[in-house]
């Protein structure tokens, strides 16, 4: 219980004094251009929308992290720090993202939590507005497509639809790129294929589901996003990413 009590400590003055700098910075727009820089990445920075507390979000000189103590993530009826990515695409055409992050290391990474779901980068449903619809009126579902985390004896990444599991083994600290191409289909089953690397060891998937709710593109989110039961710290660190339209066949 003590040592706990030191690693929680110590993890919370190293993420503080991230999360301190971030208070002090700049307005949406220079917070896009900063987060843009940091993570290389390769469309305009107006595609990004913050859905994050000052205290939860933190940008350094060559990534960002997310951060989430309990107290500083309720925010959109959610426990969250998470961007979200407006990249729109056609359905049929196919997408690759491919993004890198590390999980900060957190007791709680090795020992699991009581909540029910933590999610670190998501494909979700919105509203359509070629059919008048809005947030007001449009009911939003689950996410079809995304990438969570599970504690079963041990740590796991797991991209995740509505009929697919791919289980990943990771740790903290770890250096995880994942490369996930989509084939975005509606009332179909679109293509998901691609790869994570951990620290050099490559997983390979390639299946098909249900991806989509509606026929209007689903939205690209990264940071985390949790149970909001969930109290533990947790930090995750994005360094890169990118999204580009590519041949079903590459």
């Amino acid at each position: 219980m003590i040592m706990r009590k030191i690693l929680y400590l110590c993890l919370f003055w190293v993420l503080g004094s991230y999360s301190a700098m971030a208070a002090t910075c700049c307005s949406d727009d220079e917070k896009a251009a900063e987060l843009k820089r940091v993570i290389g990445y390769n469309q305009p920075a107006e595609q990004f929308f913050f859905e994050a507390s000052e205290k939860a979000i933190a940008m350094k000189d060559d990534g960002v992290q997310f951060i989430l103590t309990g107290n500083n993530s309720y925010i959109f009826n959610g426990e969250r720090s998470e961007v979200s990515v407006q990249s729109p695409y056609e359905v049929g055409d196919t997408i690759r993202y491919q993004f890198s992050f590390k999980l900060l290391d957190s007791p709680v990474f090795s020992e699991g939590w009581d909540g029910v779901w933590t999610i670190v980068a998501q494909w979700h449903d919105q509203p359509d507005p070629r059919k008048g619809e809005t947030w007001s009126n449009y009911k939003s579902s689950s996410p079809p497509l995304s990438y969570q985390l599970e504690y079963d004896d041990q740590l796991y990444l797991v991209l995740h639809t509505k009929n697919h599991d791919e289980r990943i083994p990771v740790r903290p600290n770890q250096q995880i790129t994942c490369r996930t191409q989509v084939h975005w289909l509606y009332q179909a089953d679109g293509r998901v294929s691609g790869w994570c690397d951990v620290d050099g060891t490559r997983h390979p998937f390639d299946f098909k589901d249900k991806i989509m709710i509606n026929n209007y593109y689903h939205y690209f989110k990264f940071g985390l996003y949790r149970d909001k039961n969930i109290d533990e710290l947790m930090g995750i660190e994005y360094s890169a990413l990118t999204i580009n339209e590519v041949n079903d066949e590459e």
